[in-house]
């Protein structure tokens, strides 16, 4: 995607939170998860990109979900909801011994929740997976759970 690409792209974020506003919604939620366009920028397993929006910075990955958000955050007065997968459920540490980002989990996601809040996102419902063929999720009652609790210590 060229940045005229990402433009256009945000320009259709906002114009999707005119139509939701002027139909009388009560909120919006912005879907950041589950390896859909904006978790592919947020994870270092599908972000592959080598410009100012994607490698390893995790500045550079979050940049253009943040843009994203905050412009729909200034069209949109009312309550604005973001889903995030906190992590991508893939085998091995989110960071490895050399400090490089290896999938996207926990640490990241409080990370981005933080920035998300600067930008006066109400509140980030919590999923997780989606981004990574051969993840192993052990289906069974509460397992959401573990990802969600870990994000609790964050004050909204």
């Amino acid at each position: 995607m060229t940045e005229q690409d990402l433009n256009t792209l945000t320009q259709a974020f906002v114009s999707a939170v005119e139509r939701a506003n002027s139909v009388g919604f009560d909120f919006i939620e912005i879907h950041a998860a589950h390896g859909y366009l904006l978790h592919s920028f947020l994870s270092p397993l599908s972000n592959l990109r080598q410009d100012q929006y994607g490698g390893q910075s995790f500045e550079n990955r979050t940049r253009f979900p943040l843009r994203v958000i905050e412009a729909c955050r200034n069209a949109w007065d009312k309550p604005l909801w973001v889903r995030i997968s906190a992590s991508d459920w893939a085998e091995g540490p989110e960071q490895d011994e050399g400090a490089i980002w290896k999938q996207w989990g926990i640490e990241q996601s409080k990370l981005f929740t933080g920035e998300m809040q600067k930008l006066g996102v109400d509140l980030v419902d919590v999923s997780s997976g989606g981004n990574w063929l051969k993840q192993k999720i052990p289906l069974k009652h509460g397992y959401q759970v573990r990802p969600k609790k870990n994000l609790d210590d964050i004050n909204y």
